[in-house]
């Protein structure tokens, strides 16, 4: 498991390979398709992109340990150990097609990791 650090650099989930999200208890809440996040209800998230989470404006939510190209990431605190992963969850037969990437800023987010899973974010456009 990789860490995943929020905007204020302490750790808000767990990456587990090869392609799951994972909450702070281990308990999976998301995946990565082909750099789109889902969660386990069909619902597009944002994009893992260069090591940064990104919202659906093209903002950061959360980096991994070696992130580059977006916002300067923080670390803080120390980082716990990994939780025993949960038992992963069955996958939507169906995914929507997610919308083409935004363009990706330098920018932290405005919304929490915890916002940004619920996906219910409010988002401007998609600029290309």
């Amino acid at each position: 498991m990789e860490p995943i650090f929020g905007k204020d650099g302490v750790v808000v989930g767990w990456m587990v390979p090869p392609d799951g999200i994972a909450d702070l208890s281990g308990r999976y809440v998301a995946f990565v398709v082909d750099g789109a996040v889902f969660d386990y209800r069909s619902h597009y998230l944002g994009r893992l992109h260069d090591g940064y989470v990104w919202d659906r404006d093209g903002n950061a939510v959360a980096s991994l340990v070696g992130a580059a190209g977006g916002p300067p990431a923080k670390r803080s605190g120390t980082v716990p150990p990994p939780p025993p992963a949960g038992p992963v969850p069955p996958r939507p037969k169906k995914l929507p097609a997610p919308p083409r990437a935004p363009v990706y800023t330098k920018k932290w987010s405005e919304m929490r990791w915890d916002e940004f899973l619920t996906g219910r974010q409010k988002f401007i456009a998609y600029r290309r």
